[in-house]
């Protein structure tokens, strides 16, 4: 065995007939079952054949003769084993059938570049009592109880962290931990394997030193033989064996090809076997019944994660090759039934309409909804990579407002911890509540028949702090009721479980009460529980040791473990039926962005999505928004273009009026070099227009520059009405830039600038801020990725759940107050350009000074009373008339 194990199968062949002409005189010895080996474990065989992973492992001639290799290093219970291989080679999971066949706990760790050595022992974690206690880690468990414990990808591990290993590889078998200053001798029971890839195939996988590879007894694990492939696919997925005999073939030609995003990948860039058996499920899934269907799931699943189109070609050349098919790729995302459970697009829209919100569905938006959509009902967990603006999150949004289930969303960064997943222990702040809870479960209690009938003249006290005492006495209650049922006719025996379930409410309010701290659910565990959508936002931001704590969610059996919560039971959750999981990111290669590992690469369904680049579906998204956003530069410049339009009508008619000008809208380049006449920028802003609809090169009439300002004024209101925190600034320097072009025939802009200074230091702009940042913060808004303007009526209905019940009012009143803030400094502007009247000038300016302090602090206490901003504006409305 020693011998064999680490050859492939040629150079086994070789050494094998070696031993048997030169030690066994050509005597070939007889094989034996890997059941022989396991005599004494024939009560755990039966427990363990009930088993689902048992029932669907398929045991083709190489597996078996794997699995025989195993059960000889078990059987010597004293050598670690190393299996190395390729890609899904089946490595892991000929552990964990050899484990469940002899009724042995399967543990298993993924390593990476950055695991710690914490993630083998353990660390100290706070309990509910507020102590700190040492959480021991996978690995000293398995080492304790006589577990099997695999460590998957083991050349990928820092060197460090392996040759802490080395005493436990040893004879002796013992694990030294630090933190707890003991040696741990290992259970008999006790095996420790490991896997991994050719170093040499495979990228960022070192080799291992020599000593260190000495401690394990080698098996090489060749890849799954194509007749034993398809025999799995019969079997396993209950595939028509021609149809898996084609399906091979598929896999075959694309092996032939390398894919240019996946350089290190070799063979397996375009497809592996774990992509081969997820194809045969989807096309059982979607109950297929042609080479056709085969061939649409193949590209679905296949191409639509390649993020090149020639790359995509391949895939559907070798599909339309092997399957003797043509695909309409278009119309694969058009046929009929693809949504699901008979729901039409109409009640989709509909559906996302009164669940979601509005949004543009484009054909790019109804491809990536039909694909994750197909990835919801075959329960695969979806990984969505594309560029920032492309809807990944959103159709994440869309699926769960269809299906009307929550969305548990997790945004991801370098700081992401595995508590952000699955929860930790929170302090208790609310314990007046827990009493209150308490409280009411005794009042209850205290209504039932079985109590009023059984207790007697017992007194319960209804504080929390006597919770032991209620406690005994409903224990007295239960037993009195239990040993002379027949005496208490009138109580019902359901009451007697009802008052169970009302003791074991009261003991658990208790503890809760005592703890320091509480374990709280993290939104993986309660979308685990409840059936809910959960979103990994940004996966590739956290780090890996992170992300590889969820492999056993992302596994079919979708199950974890919270080992972090402690307690004598080590609780356990398998997913809700409906649980789905979902995940986005940026494509590697970016700021800060990375691809993920390969293994948990492969444990997702990927797909790619493109930026929008269809100018069709570029105009119906402009359509349907009421305001585009793109660059701050062009969304000021565009905002800008009707004012800039009135600014120069208005300063073109004053130079109309100086000595010498021939044309009121004529040509002035000679007068004033920076203004266009109006009919020059009718002309730059609509080209298509008709020059009949121009504006006329003279026009009669007297100008009203009253009016001209007023219609100013609106403009530049709604302009900065329409602007986010962050372009304010652009606004001002627009504004100061225009108002030197327009000197000294409009000063409108320049007076506009004041009006902003004065703005931006008032009480009502600051309050404004003040609320615009308590919402932004509250609903966790990226206000880069997803704009929204300071004075959006939008802040208010965002601000409408009770927490922001008090925000919502001030920042209501403060958006009522701006407008006759507006308006007040348009007339303290005017009132600076008071003719000169000599003593009537002297004598109002005074009144007007007093007057502007009167109305400045009417205006501060607008903000916070509703009575007076309705004084306010009828005596601003009869001061500015007159």
């Amino acid at each position: 065995m020693f011998f064999l194990t680490m050859l492939d199968v040629p150079s086994a062949k070789i050494i094998k007939n070696l031993i048997v002409s030169l030690l066994l005189n050509g005597r070939v010895p007889p094989s034996i079952s890997f059941a022989d080996y396991f005599v004494d474990k024939s009560k755990e065989l039966d427990v363990s054949e009930s088993d689902e992973f048992l029932c669907s492992y398929v045991l083709t001639s190489s597996v078996t003769g794997h699995i025989v290799n195993l059960a000889r290093a078990v059987y010597i219970k004293k050598y670690p084993v190393l299996l190395q291989g390729p890609t899904s080679s089946g490595k892991t999971s000929l552990v964990r059938y050899l484990a469940a066949k002899t009724g042995h706990e399967f543990i298993r760790i993924n390593n990476h570049e950055h695991t710690d050595l914490q993630e083998y022992l353990g660390t100290y974690v706070p309990d509910s009592h507020g102590k700190l206690k040492f959480q021991e880690g996978a690995l000293v468990k398995a080492v304790r109880e006589g577990h099997w414990i695999v460590l998957d990808e083991l050349n990928l591990a820092p060197s460090d962290v392996l040759e802490a290993l080395n005493r436990l590889l040893d004879d002796n078998r013992e694990l030294f931990v630090p933190e707890l200053q003991e040696t741990i001798p290992a259970h008999p029971e006790f095996m420790l394997f490991a896997t991994q890839n050719p170093p040499v195939l495979y990228g960022g996988r070192k080799m291992l030193s020599r000593a260190f590879r000495n401690r394990f007894i080698e098996v090489h694990v060749d890849e799954i033989p194509e007749d034993e492939l398809i025999t799995i696919l019969e079997q396993r997925c209950t595939v028509a064996r021609s149809y898996a005999t084609k399906m091979v073939q598929v896999m075959k030609d694309l092996q032939t090809h390398r894919q240019n995003s996946r350089v290190f990948a070799g063979r397996h860039g375009f497809i592996t076997a774990r992509d081969l058996f997820r194809w045969a499920s989807r096309y059982r899934t979607f109950e297929g019944k042609s080479y056709e269907d085969l061939a649409k799931d193949g590209y679905l699943l296949l191409a639509e994660r390649l993020r090149d189109d020639n790359e995509k070609a391949v895939v559907q050349e070798a599909l339309e090759r092997q399957l003797c098919v043509k695909l309409n790729i278009p119309d694969l995302y058009n046929s009929e039934g693809i949504y699901g459970d008979n729901i039409s697009p109409h009640a989709i829209r509909k559906r996302v309409q009164e669940n979601f919100g509005n949004i543009t569905w484009t054909k790019s938006m109804w491809r990536l909804y039909f694909l994750i959509e197909r990835c919801y009902r075959s329960r695969e967990p979806v990984l969505l990579v594309g560029e920032t603006g492309g809807g990944k999150t959103t159709v994440c949004q869309v699926l769960s407002a269809v299906l009307g289930v929550k969305l548990h969303i997790l945004n991801c960064h370098q700081y992401t911890e595995t508590s952000d997943f699955i929860g930790g222990f929170c302090p208790i702040r609310d314990r007046s509540r827990i009493a209150l809870e308490f409280k009411h479960l005794i009042s209850t209690m205290k209504e039932m028949k079985i109590f009023i009938h059984v207790a007697g003249d017992v007194t319960f006290p209804s504080d929390i702090s006597g919770a032991v005492n209620v406690i005994n006495h409903i224990n007295g209650i239960l037993d009195k009721y239990r040993k002379g049922k027949e005496l208490f006719p009138e109580v019902q025996p359901q009451e007697l479980d009802d008052m169970e379930q009302i003791k074991l409410k009261l003991t658990h309010l208790h503890q809760n009460w005592q703890a320091i701290f509480l374990w709280q659910d993290g939104p993986l565990v309660q979308a685990m529980k409840n059936g809910d959508l959960f979103l990994i936002d940004e996966i590739s931001l956290a780090d890996d040791s992170v992300l590889e704590r969820l492999n056993s969610v992302l596994e079919p059996e979708r199950k974890l473990s919270l080992a972090e919560k402690g307690g004598s039971v080590l609780e356990k959750i398998v997913a809700h039926p409906n649980f789905f999981i979902l995940a986005t990111m940026n494509p590697g290669g970016d700021y800060g962005k990375k691809e993920l590992s390969p293994a948990l690469r492969n444990r997702f369904t990927e797909l790619w999505v493109p930026a929008v680049t269809d100018v069709d579906e570029l105009k119906s998204i402009a359509i349907d928004k009421d305001f585009i956003w793109y660059s701050k530069e062009s969304c000021v410049q565009r905002n800008c273009m009707y004012l800039q339009s009135l600014g120069a009508q208005y300063a073109a008619y004053q130079i109309s009026n100086l000595e010498g000008s021939s044309s009121l809208l004529g040509p002035t380049s000679n007068i004033h070099p920076f203004v266009l006449p109006a009919s020059s920028l009718s002309a730059l802003q609509f080209p298509t227009l008709s020059t009949q609809h121009f504006v006329k090169a003279r026009v009669h009439g007297e100008f009203n520059s009253e009016l001209a300002d007023q219609m100013l004024f609106i403009a530049a209101n709604w302009v900065i009405a329409q602007s986010t925190k962050s372009d304010l600034e652009l606004y001002g320097i627009w504004f100061k830039w225009y108002n030197c072009l327009l000197q000294p025939y409009c000063s409108f802009f320049g007076d506009y600038a004041n009006i902003l200074k004065q703005s931006s230091e008032h009480p009502i702009w600051q309050s404004i801020l003040e609320c615009y940042s308590e919402i932004i913060a509250y609903h966790k808004v990226d206000v880069v990725a997803h704009p929204i303007a300071l004075l959006s009526v939008k802040l208010l209905d965002m601000a409408g759940c009770d927490t922001l019940k008090a925000c919502q009012k001030r920042l209501r009143s403060a958006l009522n107050g701006l407008s006759l803030l507006w308006h007040t400094l348009q007339q303290w502007q005017s009132e600076t350009t008071f003719p000169d009247y000599g003593v009537l000038k002297a004598t109002l300016l005074p009144a007007l000074k007093s007057l502007r302090c009167l109305e400045d602090e009417v205006l501060k206490m607008i903000v916070k009373s509703r009575k007076v901003l309705q004084i306010y504006t009828r005596l601003l409305d009869y001061h500015r008339n007159t």
